[in-house]
């Protein structure tokens, strides 16, 4: 069955549950039927503008109500909406507003630095007819150009189809399940991948959203205490920094699941929060995938410790070697995707878009991983970032979950370092408050590495440069070893 289109579900869940919360802000509260109605009067704004089907709209905001309702807005126009990063510098808005060639670019006002040629969200909506029927959504249309998080060279749009998101919404619900009262805890960003998938799904679903950015771990703690929030997705610097301030089962008592992703989840963060009864499920997705690909299941006797989950049903995943050629389970390679969920290619840029793609249609990830036999997905590292040391293969997240499980260790990156004998070395990069022995550090990797994989050169710094995902940008990490900006520590 080839479903082409669907009602339009912001509609739906007007017409089924009009007075039911659909956004809470932090300021403004609004029910699915004024969600409703503020969309109308957004998309009667772009038609003001005589924005058409297919046309690129930038948006440069932070998430509130006026901005969710113009993204429906630019949704039922069957524009593309483009949503940037507001803490872009000059030459990225530059290069992305060029690449994309938007009719409208609209800013909320929150950029860092003004926004060329910019439309002010507020003074974009105008009155509504009163005569609306909005037109089925188009399923295989390219509804957002999602820029990539960059860890590597220049960022490329990934062009997400609407069925991209619906068909994610819809297998995650079978595979985390839908319940009528539901709500979203929502501390991502416009730009990112799951911040679109949580306020499409929530609207899918006709489940609620609490907005809470940016994110602290005090406004946090409040409304989880509160009993509100049933669900919500963070990145592992989030989890982290609250479990440092103590939270535990108390402070959520209707949260019945924490979507784990962004970056690779050390076993010790899963455990430690599990331990305080927090439920807490790894995920692990791409732009690419429209955020899930895998997600894991609480009460699971047969979990893999250190996977990223089982595939959502019916996401397709293969691992294969060099050759393409599938490799047996528990054997790593490269990691393949197929199914609802996978993108239409890069905008403008046919040459990534066909080395995206295997010859028989398969999604590279480009992410080095195995699968047991069980069919749990355990994500080693991205291919790039291997290192390399007389010949033996390192991958840089086994060893950051094994520092990061070291007192004092607040945050760390670790990469390969040039080395004439060796070809590469370990270099740790870490973050502490206070100076870290190298002695003992080694001592207590010993029991938890094989030796060739603890770091031989460190580095101490007051942070590191990641993605508003989470992801550690090793390439500027690495330039900053290598350009002699982070000093190593004496022996």
């Amino acid at each position: 069955m080839n479903i082409r289109t669907v009602p339009d579900w912001l509609q739906h869940q007007t017409d089924t549950r009009p007075t039911q919360l659909a956004i809470d802000d932090g300021v403004r509260q609004v029910s699915f039927q004024s969600l409703d109605e503020e969309a109308w009067r957004y998309q009667a704004g772009l038609i003001a503008r005589e924005i058409a089907p297919g046309d690129r709209v930038v948006l440069v905001a932070r998430p509130h109500v006026a901005s969710l309702a113009f993204i429906h807005a630019v949704m039922r126009q069957r524009a593309i909406l483009v949503p940037l990063d507001p803490n872009l510098t000059e030459d990225d808005f530059h290069a992305r507003i060029t690449d994309s060639a938007p009719v409208l670019v609209v800013s909320d006002g929150s950029a860092r630095i003004p926004v060329p040629n910019a439309t002010a969200l507020d003074d974009l909506p105008v009155d509504s007819p009163r005569d609306r029927s909005p037109e089925p959504i188009d399923l295989h249309r390219i509804a957002v150009l999602v820029y990539t998080s960059g860890t590597t060279g220049v960022p490329k749009a990934a062009q997400i189809r609407v069925g991209n998101f619906f068909w994610s919404a819809l297998f995650g619900g079978l595979h985390m399940g839908i319940h009528p009262d539901d709500c979203w805890l929502f501390v991502m960003p416009l730009f990112h991948v799951s911040g679109l998938s949580i306020i499409f799904r929530s609207v899918i679903h006709g489940s609620s959203i609490r907005i809470r950015v940016p994110f602290s771990v005090a406004t946090t703690r409040d409304v989880l205490r509160t009993g509100r929030v049933s669900l919500t997705s963070w990145v592992p610097t989030m989890l982290w920094r609250l479990l440092e301030d103590g939270i535990n089962h108390e402070d959520v008592p209707s949260l019945r699941i924490i979507l784990l992703g962004g970056a690779p989840s050390s076993p010790d963060l899963i455990t430690q929060s599990r331990d305080r009864g927090l439920p807490v499920v790894p995920t692990y997705g791409l732009t690419e995938t429209c955020s899930q690909v895998v997600t894991g299941l609480l009460h699971q006797v047969d979990e893999e410790p250190g996977s990223s989950g089982r595939p959502i049903f019916p996401t397709q995943i293969r691992i294969v070697d060099d050759s393409q050629c599938e490799v047996p389970p528990e054997h790593p390679g490269e990691i393949l995707v197929n199914g609802p969920t996978v993108f239409a290619g890069y905008w403008n840029n046919p040459d990534a878009s066909a080395r995206a793609f295997t010859s028989d249609g398969w999604l590279r990830t480009h992410d080095f991983g195995r699968m047991s036999k069980q069919g749990w997905l355990t994500v080693i590292d991205r291919l790039g970032d291997l290192i390399i040391r007389g010949g033996e293969n390192i991958s840089p997240t086994e060893v950051e979950h094994a520092i990061m499980g070291y007192p004092g260790v607040q945050d760390v990156a670790v990469v390969g370092i040039p080395d004439r004998e060796w070809g590469e070395v370990v270099g740790a990069v870490l973050v502490s408050p206070s100076p870290i022995n190298r002695q003992t550090l080694t001592n207590f990797l010993q029991r938890r590495l094989a030796r060739y994989k603890i770091p031989t050169v460190y580095f101490h710094v007051d942070a590191l440069p990641r993605t508003p995902s989470g992801k550690i940008q090793r390439r500027h990490v690495r330039n900053q070893i290598e350009s002699h900006v982070w000093v190593p520590l004496p022996d």
